[in-house]
């Protein structure tokens, strides 16, 4: 179930996805899956979306000169103030200083 729930949040990252979304794809229940993403990857599920989510924004960074704001939208975050408060609380840096130091 785990691999399952890992699976749909690699493939779902992109879309507006909830927690809810992964425990009903991997047909388990909420607090089982947890406790296992906690003990296999040291992260909740939505740390685990919100980890595939940075990474892809930063790849769309790297690899194109794409807004932020059409960045965040197309790595699954509501909006651009949303991933512009994630990826610095995350990141430590502000996405256009990261996207700077990738060039």
């Amino acid at each position: 179930r785990g691999s399952r729930a890992l699976r749909f949040i690699a493939e779902n990252s992109h879309r507006r996805i909830e927690v809810k979304d992964v425990v009903t794809a991997a047909a388990t229940n909420r607090r089982g899956l947890e406790r296992k993403f906690r003990d296999s990857l040291g992260r909740t599920i939505a740390g685990e979306i919100t980890r595939l989510r940075l990474e892809r924004a930063k790849r769309r960074m790297a690899e194109t000169d794409v807004p932020m704001k059409d960045i965040a939208i197309d790595a699954g975050f509501r909006n651009a103030d949303h991933f512009y408060k994630v990826f610095l609380r995350m990141e430590g840096v502000p996405p256009s200083v990261h996207r700077l130091k990738d060039r």
